[in-house]
C-alpha cells in the first residue's frame, strides 16, 4: 500500500530533507546574521540555543545540531521555538510559522502595503487637482526633511530593541534580542571630536546571564563602530571566575583635556569589579582597575583642591569569607599605573591614589550584616558625603569629609538607632561616634576580611603613610 502524502503540518520527514523548509532555513540564518551585524561579533549556533532558551525555557526545544539542521532547511523547529526566533528578530511570528508549515496561509500574513491603482472612472480634472496636491505635499516633505535635525539626542532599550531619537522622533532602531535589558543609561556624545554625536550602549542580558555583557558604539546613523566586553576570566588564588560581568556605571568623563568613556562592571555572582577607561573613538582600553568588592557610588571630585579632579568610587571591600567593610576608592584621571601586582588579585593593574575603609559598628557585628558605602556625593567643591548602608539600603551612617578626605562630621540615621536599641543589649550612646569616626587608609586595597591575620595584613588602624611620608 502506498504511503499517504506528507503534508506541511506533518512531523514525518520526507525523503528529500534538503528541500523541505529552504525558505525557513534562509530566514533563520538571516536572523542570526542580523544579530551578529548588530553586536559586531560572531554568534555561534550554540549561543543561539542559549538565547532561545532564555526567552522560553519551557517551550523551546533546541540544540546546536538542531540549529544547524534548521538553518540548512532539513527540519523545522517547534512552534514555541519559532516564536522565540520571532522575538529575537522583532518581527511578526506569523511569517515564520507559515514558512514552517504551521497553518498560516498567505492571506493570514501581515500585509505589505502596495500602491493602489486609480479608479478608471475618475475625471481628468480630479487627476489634475490630485497632481497639484501631490506636488505641494512633495515640496512640503522636502522642506521638512531639509529643516529636520537628524542628530541623535537620546537612546533607550525597550523590549530588547535599541531606539535612537532626535527629539521625540525615532531616527533608527536595532533589534538586540528580547533577553537584553537596559541597565545603564546609553551615552549620546561626540566620541571622535568631529562635531557629530555617536551612541554608546551597554548590552546586558536578563539575570542570570548566559554570556557576558558588552558596550557597543554606533555612529549617528546606526553603523557599528566598536565593541568592548566587560571583564574577563580570572583566577585569584585557588578560585576561578567566569567572564560573566554586568555593567553598573557608564559615564562620559570630559572634565580634563582628554575625554574618556568610563565603564564600571561587576561579576554577576562574586566580588571582582572592573573599572575601565576607554578611548572614545576606538573603544581601546586606556587604563584598568580591579576592586575586591562591588562599587555602587561614583563621583568626580577635586581631592586636595589642587585643580585636578579625581574619580571617587564607593562600595564594599569583601573578597572572601566575612562581611567586609565599606570602602572609598580614589583614582587619578587617567588611572595611575602600578609597578607590581596587588595583594588581592595578584596581577598588575592601576593603583589607587588613596584607599579608605570605614569602621564596622557594633550593630553590624551583632547581626553579621554587610555595610556598603552606597553613595558618594560632592555636596560642595570642598565637601563630600559618604552614605554607609546595608545592602537592602537601610541607612546606617552619613560621613562628611573635606577636600583632604578627613572626616569633619558623622551622623547616625534614625533607622540605625531603632535597630541598634532593638538588637543589642544596650541603648545607643552618642559617645560611640568617636570610635566610628576613625577611617583607616591604605596604599593599596587590602582584603578587609583578613586585616590583622598575618603577613601583609597588619597595617593597623589610622592613617598609613606612603614611602614619602605623606598621608
Amino acid at each position: 500500500m502506498a504511503s499517504p502524502p506528507t503534508t506541511a503540518h506533518s512531523d514525518e520527514r520526507p525523503l528529500d530533507l534538503e528541500r523541505r523548509y529552504p525558505a525557513l532555513g534562509r530566514r533563520l540564518r538571516e536572523i542570526r546574521r542580523n544579530l551578529e551585524a548588530t553586536l559586531g561579533e560572531p554568534i555561534s549556533q550554540e549561543e543561539m540555543v542559549d538565547r532561545l532558551y532564555t526567552l522560553d525555557p519551557d517551550g523551546v526545544r533546541a540544540s546546536q545540531p538542531s540549529v544547524s539542521r534548521w538553518e540548512s532547511g532539513k527540519e523545522r523547529p517547534n512552534e514555541a521555538t519559532l516564536l522565540a526566533y520571532a522575538r529575537l528578530a522583532g518581527e511578526d511570528p506569523r511569517r515564520l510559522l507559515h514558512l514552517g508549515g504551521y497553518g498560516f496561509a498567505e492571506d493570514d500574513l501581515p500585509e505589505v502595503s502596495q500602491p493602489r491603482s486609480p479608479s478608471a472612472g475618475l475625471r481628468r480634472t480630479w487627476w489634475r487637482l490630485l497632481g497639484v496636491s501631490a506636488g505641494l505635499a512633495v515640496v512640503a516633505l522636502l522642506i521638512a526633511y531639509a529643516l529636520r535635525d537628524d542628530a541623535p539626542s537620546r537612546a533607550a532599550i525597550r523590549d530588547g530593541r535599541l531606539d535612537v531619537f532626535a527629539g521625540d522622533r525615532v531616527l533608527w532602531s536595532r533589534q538586540l534580542g528580547e533577553d537584553v535589558q537596559q541597565v545603564v543609561e546609553p551615552l549620546v556624545v561626540d566620541l571622535d571630536g568631529d562635531g557629530r554625536k555617536e551612541v554608546v550602549v551597554g548590552i546586558d542580558t536578563v539575570f542570570p546571564p548566559r554570556w557576558g555583557g558588552r558596550l557597543v558604539a554606533f555612529s549617528g546613523t546606526g553603523a557599528r563602530l566598536w565593541t568592548f566586553h566587560y571583564g574577563r576570566p580570572l583566577k585569584i588564588g585557588e578560585r576561578s571566575f567566569t567572564p560573566h560581568f554586568a555593567s553598573h556605571h557608564l559615564v562620559w568623563l570630559d572634565q580634563g583635556p582628554t575625554p574618556y568613556v568610563l565603564v564600571v562592571s561587576h561579576h554577576v555572582h562574586w566580588f571582582p569589579t572592573q573599572v575601565v577607561l576607554l578611548e572614545p573613538a576606538t573603544g581601546k582600553v586606556v587604563a584598568e582597575y580591579w576592586h575586591p568588592g562591588y562599587l555602587e557610588g561614583l563621583e568626580v571630585f577635586d581631592v586636595g583642591a589642587d585643580g585636578t579632579p579625581e574619580l571617587l568610587l564607593s562600595g564594599v571591600n569583601n573578597p572572601g569569607d566575612g562581611p567586609g567593610r565599606a570602602a572609598l576608592v580614589v583614582l587619578d584621571l587617567p588611572f595611575a599605573p602600578a609597578s607590581e601586582p596587588d595583594a588581592v588579585f595578584g596581577f598588575v593593574h592601576a593603583r589607587e591614589r588613596q584607599y579608605l575603609l570605614f569602621p564596622r559598628v557594633d550593630l553590624q557585628d551583632a547581626t553579621s550584616t554587610m555595610a556598603i558605602a552606597l553613595g558618594v556625593t560632592a555636596e560642595t567643591k570642598d565637601q563630600i558625603v559618604v552614605q554607609v548602608a546595608t545592602p537592602d539600603r537601610h541607612d546606617l551612617l552619613l560621613y562628611s569629609l573635606n577636600a583632604d578626605l578627613v572626616v569633619t562630621d558623622l551622623r547616625v540615621a534614625d533607622s540605625f538607632v531603632r535597630m541598634h536599641d532593638r538588637v543589642l543589649d544596650h541603648r545607643y550612646d552618642p559617645s560611640e561616634l568617636e570610635a566610628w569616626e576613625r577611617v583607616d587608609r591604605f596604599r593599596r586595597a587590602p582584603d578587609a576580611n583578613r586585616l590583622g591575620e598575618g603577613a601583609g595584613a597588619g597595617v593597623g588602624p589610622g592613617i598609613v603613610e606612603d614611602a614619602e611620608g605623606s598621608p
